[in-house]
Formats: C-alpha cells, sequence, structure tokens
C-alpha cells in the first residue's frame, strides 16, 4: 500500500501527507478513499499515536454525520506494520433525567 500510495502521488501532496519515514515509523497507520468515486482521485494515508484516533474519528462520525458528510472512507487501518479490523463497535444507551 506504500508503494501504490508513493508511486501515485510522486512529488505531488496533499494536507497533511506524511512523509515515508513518518509512514513506516508511525504506530497507527490509515488508509483513505475518497467518497465521491473519480478515477483522478487517489487514496491518502494518515498517521496516528494509537488507535485512540480513529476512534475518535469513528466516533464523531456517528453523532455528526447529520451537520457535515465525511468527504473520505477509512479503507484499512494498519498497527505496528499488521492490518488489523473494527472488531466490535458498542453503543450504550442511558435514560434521561426526568423534571
Amino acid at each position: 500500500m506504500v508503494q501504490l500510495h508513493e508511486r501515485s502521488w510522486g512529488n505531488q501532496t496533499y494536507t497533511g501527507r506524511p512523509t515515508l519515514k513518518q509512514i513506516m515509523d508511525a504506530p497507527v497507520v490509515t488508509i483513505w478513499r475518497p467518497i465521491k468515486e473519480d478515477k483522478q482521485q487517489r487514496f491518502t494515508i494518515k498517521t496516528h499515536k494509537s488507535t485512540d484516533d480513529v476512534e475518535q474519528y469513528m466516533t464523531k462520525l456517528l453523532f455528526r454525520a447529520h451537520i457535515k458528510l465525511p468527504e473520505e472512507r477509512l479503507v484499512r487501518v494498519f498497527v505496528n506494520h499488521k492490518q488489523v479490523v473494527v472488531k466490535a463497535v458498542r453503543i450504550l444507551f442511558q435514560e434521561l433525567p426526568t423534571d
């Protein structure tokens, strides 16, 4: 994936594009694809310190999707150079207090 990314983008850049060293050194790397399918749009990579960053993004999506739709979707997640998948999602409900 990193090779494809580097070949696809070459010397071009995008906001927040990590360097090859940052990608290889990051504990968590995510691959993103634009929601609008366009053959000219390429996937992007983001680096993270932990999976907490990804979890926070996904939680925000759940609660804010009606305000602003996302422009990209998460395609893959790598932790310590190994691909991982979301194993579970848990939503907890709490009764509102009555007056």
